[in-house]
């Protein structure tokens, strides 16, 4: 379930990245411009996948990734349609942020490794994930624990502040 966000942040950036926007969809929500900023003790938090849970389900996904500011700029998907901004409504808002674990290896040299070798490679790797600092605190990365609540209206923008412990 902890990896359903990002997969679904990834489809979202796929979307706009690859233009699969066909016509809009009869059952798509209205959207309206919303963005986010995301701060940790203050400052801004860069390259957090920022995600809003509707009160009910739902197959839409509204969310996005900050930039060097900590502004995510909304958009929502259904299906293979994506269009920019956030349907109106209550939200509660999860934020994840990815341990960045330094790799050493290329793809082309991890390829060469024998199993031996693989297996001590991918041993390293997660003892690094393990000691790496925490981006963003647990609470913040389910829909079940976050305390992050926001109030789509007709656009706009909010600050939602997040801490690393």
């Amino acid at each position: 379930m902890k990896n359903f966000a990002y997969i679904c942040i990834s489809l979202i950036s796929l979307c706009l990245t690859s233009g699969c926007n066909s016509a809009r969809p009869d059952n798509f929500p209205k959207t309206v411009p919303f963005s986010l900023v995301v701060t940790r003790n203050g400052a801004p938090l860069d390259e957090a996948n920022v995600q809003l849970i509707p009160s009910e389900a739902s197959d839409v996904v509204t969310g996005g990734i900050t930039n060097a500011k900590g502004v995510v700029n909304l958009h929502t998907v259904r299906g293979g349609y994506s269009q920019s901004g956030a349907p109106i409504g209550t939200f509660k808002v999860t934020v994840k942020k990815k341990k960045i674990v330094p790799g050493e290896l290329t793809e082309e040299e991890f390829l060469r490794l024998n199993d031996e070798e693989g297996n001590a490679y991918f041993k390293k790797i997660e003892i690094a994930e393990k000691n790496a600092p925490v981006e963003v605190a647990e609470i913040f990365n389910s829909a079940e624990t976050t305390p992050l609540v926001i109030e789509v209206t007709a656009g706009g923008s909010e600050t939602i502040e997040v801490t690393a412990e």
